[in-house]
């Protein structure tokens, strides 16, 4: 086990810490944003106005492909430094399959998705 300032790993869900603020380094962004994914998450879309929600669609539609970006940029990073063997896996899909609990061919559908898209 690991902790890269409030991101646990080993098996188990990533926690993030609130209390990282909005600092410069990436594991605070990514939990600032998860802070702010869970207040869109409870909060009551049935008193949005039909301009808000179109807002909120298009919004998300175009942050998820910018997650998706900037997860095939990791993927990229992780495989060029060889992390997954380093971490008893066989390969990147591998590590993705036993933390995340994917399919063996979902976690090499990501894998190819983020190589092909990013390199």
């Amino acid at each position: 086990m690991f902790d890269i300032r409030g991101v646990l790993f080993y098996r188990r869900p990533m926690v993030f810490d609130d209390d990282l603020g909005d600092g410069p380094d990436p594991p605070a962004r990514l939990a600032t944003i998860s802070r702010h994914l869970d207040g869109l998450l409870a909060a009551q879309a049935w008193q949005l106005s039909d301009g808000e929600l179109a807002g909120l669609i298009e919004g998300m539609c175009r942050l998820t492909g910018r997650v998706a970006a900037a997860r095939g940029l990791l993927f990229v990073e992780a495989q060029d430094r060889g992390f997954a063997v380093r971490h008893g896996a066989t390969d990147l899909a591998g590590w993705l399959r036993d933390r995340l609990r994917l399919t063996t061919r979902d976690a090499r559908r990501q894998v190819t998705l983020a190589h092909d898209t990013t390199t």
